[in-house]
């Protein structure tokens, strides 16, 4: 089973699901392959080259699982730069 606190990385909006996917400074410049784990399994996403920070990827279905009230909600992965691993060269 699955549990959302207010401590969770997830924001609900409905059955979907709101979340920030932080890419480090490198992988936006060049694009790359990034790995996360999501309340509905794990999951691989190519990142475009330089794309547009803030911009929301959808997962359709991936948000709360269906049950026979309502249909399966969407997970929202909002892109975001990684401050922490951000890596200055100068």
């Amino acid at each position: 089973s699955f549990k959302i606190t207010h401590h969770s990385p997830y924001k609900i909006q409905g059955n979907d699901l709101y979340m920030q996917l932080k890419i480090n400074q490198r992988t936006w410049e060049t694009g790359g392959v990034v790995y996360f784990d999501a309340p509905s399994g794990f999951f691989k996403v190519k990142i475009p080259k330089l794309i547009k920070l803030g911009s929301l990827l959808k997962f359709s279905k991936k948000g709360f699982p269906a049950d026979r009230f309502r249909p399966a909600g969407n997970l929202f992965a909002k892109i975001v730069l990684d401050k922490e691993s951000s890596v200055h060269v100068g």
